[in-house]
Protein backbone atom coordinates (compact mmCIF):
# COMPACT_ATOMS: atom_id res chain seq x y z
CA UNK A 1 0.00 0.00 0.00
CA UNK A 2 2.71 2.50 0.98
CA UNK A 3 4.83 1.47 -1.98
CA UNK A 4 1.94 2.29 -4.36
CA UNK A 5 1.61 5.80 -2.90
CA UNK A 6 5.33 6.52 -3.03
CA UNK A 7 5.86 5.00 -6.49
CA UNK A 8 7.19 7.81 -8.75
CA UNK A 9 4.94 6.77 -11.64
CA UNK A 10 1.82 7.06 -9.46
CA UNK A 11 2.93 10.45 -8.11
CA UNK A 12 3.51 11.74 -11.65
CA UNK A 13 0.12 10.36 -12.72
CA UNK A 14 -1.66 12.01 -9.79
CA UNK A 15 0.04 15.36 -10.38
CA UNK A 16 -0.72 15.20 -14.10
CA UNK A 17 -4.36 14.43 -13.40
CA UNK A 18 -4.55 17.32 -10.96
CA UNK A 19 -2.93 19.68 -13.47
CA UNK A 20 -5.35 18.61 -16.21
CA UNK A 21 -8.33 19.12 -13.90
CA UNK A 22 -7.11 22.57 -12.85
CA UNK A 23 -6.59 23.53 -16.50
CA UNK A 24 -10.13 22.53 -17.40
CA UNK A 25 -11.50 24.46 -14.41
CA UNK A 26 -9.47 27.55 -15.31
CA UNK A 27 -10.81 27.49 -18.85
CA UNK A 28 -14.41 26.80 -17.80
CA UNK A 29 -14.60 29.34 -14.93
CA UNK A 30 -15.48 32.38 -17.09
CA UNK A 31 -18.32 30.46 -18.71
CA UNK A 32 -19.74 29.37 -15.36
CA UNK A 33 -19.77 32.90 -13.97
CA UNK A 34 -23.13 34.67 -13.80
CA UNK A 35 -23.56 37.79 -15.93
CA UNK A 36 -24.63 40.77 -13.80
CA UNK A 37 -24.44 43.36 -16.58
CA UNK A 38 -28.19 43.52 -17.23
CA UNK A 39 -29.06 44.15 -13.59
CA UNK A 40 -26.29 46.75 -13.26
CA UNK A 41 -27.51 48.59 -16.37
CA UNK A 42 -31.04 48.56 -14.99
CA UNK A 43 -29.84 50.03 -11.68
CA UNK A 44 -27.84 52.72 -13.49
CA UNK A 45 -30.83 53.65 -15.63
CA UNK A 46 -33.07 53.90 -12.58
CA UNK A 47 -30.55 56.08 -10.71
CA UNK A 48 -30.07 58.32 -13.75
CA UNK A 49 -33.83 58.87 -13.91
CA UNK A 50 -33.93 59.71 -10.19
CA UNK A 51 -31.14 62.26 -10.59
CA UNK A 52 -32.83 63.73 -13.63
CA UNK A 53 -36.08 64.18 -11.71
CA UNK A 54 -34.22 65.82 -8.84
CA UNK A 55 -32.48 68.20 -11.24
CA UNK A 56 -35.79 69.12 -12.91
CA UNK A 57 -37.41 69.77 -9.55
CA UNK A 58 -34.45 71.90 -8.44
CA UNK A 59 -34.49 73.91 -11.68
CA UNK A 60 -38.25 74.41 -11.41
CA UNK A 61 -37.87 75.60 -7.83
CA UNK A 62 -35.17 78.09 -8.84
CA UNK A 63 -37.26 79.37 -11.74
CA UNK A 64 -40.25 79.84 -9.43
CA UNK A 65 -38.19 81.76 -6.88
CA UNK A 66 -36.68 83.94 -9.64
CA UNK A 67 -40.16 84.74 -10.99
CA UNK A 68 -41.32 85.71 -7.51
CA UNK A 69 -38.22 87.91 -7.05
CA UNK A 70 -38.81 89.70 -10.35
CA UNK A 71 -42.52 90.25 -9.62
CA UNK A 72 -41.83 92.08 -6.39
Amino acid sequence: MISAITDPQNIILALSTLAAFMTVMALAAPFLKRDNLASRLEAVTKRREELSQQARASNEQRATSLRKGCAE
